[in-house]
């Protein structure tokens, strides 16, 4: 008898547990469907309570979450973006690295097994926007390779993936002869024979950045010229910046003080609150994604900015053979954002597009030089590529074929010289 009551007890005991799950999962189903959180959050979010309100809001971590979100947008590496983040203070393995680009939720998006499928719109704290979420995740999936098994990086082909076969239009990979242990590179399409060893390439490549170098005597002009030309082009911005900064700066005291009279006093009505605060909030919004879209914040010190540019030009060559693996990906990307293509036939490279500040500073060291030749004109319409070695002739203005490293400036103002540095990338 003792053990059939105490086998009864159990089975009602876990009725009733059963009953209790089953009244708690379908609570959490209709908070999850009005947008209500009621689970753990996400890295870079903290739960608090307001007036008897629970909120689900962006912490220090987050800010730096944020900002992981725009580098990735930008094309940076998974590894890199972790090195950034850790210089920070924030560390992190890469697998969580990849569920927190990959997760709605820090757009304002839900997503949850017990919504079976369907995503809704949160009441908690966007840490970006949904375009910036797309753009993140298109970023991922581009280089991603399904199906296919990946493999590391070689660090002793940092030109893979970078170089493009002239021919079949592939990029170059790579290989090793196992019986002598000798990489050489070639393109992926087969039959094409495009193959160079790794000693020829990274030699060639080293001759191809040293065309890019400008003389170190000519220093301190290039350094007075490109000053001058980043003040001329950015005036204008740098005065709207400090525009759109006080106008954020007197919108938020609204904030503020609308908060305060909500919260604190309590002499403002819900229903009012909630739609001033909702006007002043897209306000804002509206100012600061004017702000973002200047460039402007990119150069706020220019010394600094046109020192490192010019340092950077004048050891090109010494820098990237001297570099780690990583450090020559930056460098590449930097000078060749879209990569270069490799001539076989003449054995040399030819240049997509060339970052402008690099095409820039070559210019204005070339044009120092010509002036003892009679060339007076500092915005010289001569071409800097065609006196290089390895450089193809410039094609017909308007022309869509490759690019050669220079640009011809005699017709573009400095204005829009810098506009044309920043809408590509960040200089240095």
């Amino acid at each position: 008898n003792g053990v059939l009551m105490q086998d009864l007890q159990l089975i009602f005991a876990r009725w009733d547990n059963s009953q209790r799950k089953q009244n708690a999962i379908a609570g959490m189903k209709m908070k999850f469907k009005k947008g209500e959180w009621v689970v753990r959050v996400p890295m870079g979010y903290d739960i608090v309570r307001r007036n008897g309100q629970r909120l689900i809001v962006v912490n220090e971590t987050g800010e730096l979450l944020r900002k992981a979100f725009e580098w990735k947008a930008k094309g940076i590496r998974n590894q890199e973006i972790l090195q950034k983040l850790s210089n920070l203070g924030l560390t992190i393995y890469k697998q969580k690295l990849t569920k927190i680009l990959a997760n709605p939720f820090y757009c304002g998006m839900m997503a949850h097994g017990l919504l079976e499928g369907k995503v809704v719109e949160g009441k908690h704290e966007k840490l970006i926007s949904k375009e910036l979420f797309l753009k993140v995740n298109q970023e991922r999936f581009k280089s991603a390779l399904f199906g296919m098994k990946q493999t590391k990086e070689n660090e002793l082909l940092p030109l893979r993936k970078f170089i493009t076969c002239d021919v079949c239009g592939q990029l170059f990979t790579g290989y090793v002869i196992k019986a002598c242990d000798k990489w050489y590179y070639k393109c992926r399409t087969k039959g094409c024979k495009c193959n160079q060893s790794v000693s020829t390439l990274h030699e060639a490549f080293k001759n191809f950045l040293s065309g890019f170098m400008i003389d170190e005597k000519y220093s301190d002009l290039i350094r007075y010229q490109l000053e001058h030309i980043i003040e001329e082009g950015t005036k204008e911005e740098r005065e709207l910046s400090k525009l759109l900064k006080t106008r954020i700066t007197q919108v938020q005291n609204k904030i503020d003080k609308l908060d305060e009279r909500y919260f604190i006093t309590g002499d403002l009505p819900e229903a009012k609150y909630k739609q001033l605060s909702t006007q002043l909030q897209e306000e804002k919004a509206a100012v600061e994604a004017e702000l973002e879209a200047l460039t402007v914040e990119d150069i706020s010190n220019i010394s600094e900015l046109v020192n490192t540019a010019v340092s950077i030009s004048a050891n090109l060559a010494p820098t990237w053979v001297s570099s780690t693996f990583e450090q020559k990906l930056q460098l590449q990307k930097l000078v060749f954002p879209k990569g270069i293509v490799f001539d076989r036939q003449n054995q040399s490279f030819r240049t997509i597009e060339v970052n402008p500040a690099i095409s820039v500073i070559a210019e204005i060291s070339t044009s120092c030089k010509q002036k003892k030749k009679g060339q007076q004109r500092f915005s010289s319409p001569l071409s800097l590529s065609a006196e290089r070695e390895g450089f193809e002739p410039p094609e017909p203005r308007g022309s869509t074929v490759f690019k050669t490293a220079a640009i011809d400036h005699s017709a573009i103002s400095p204005g829009s010289k810098l506009k044309h540095f920043h809408e590509k990338q960040p200089l240095f």
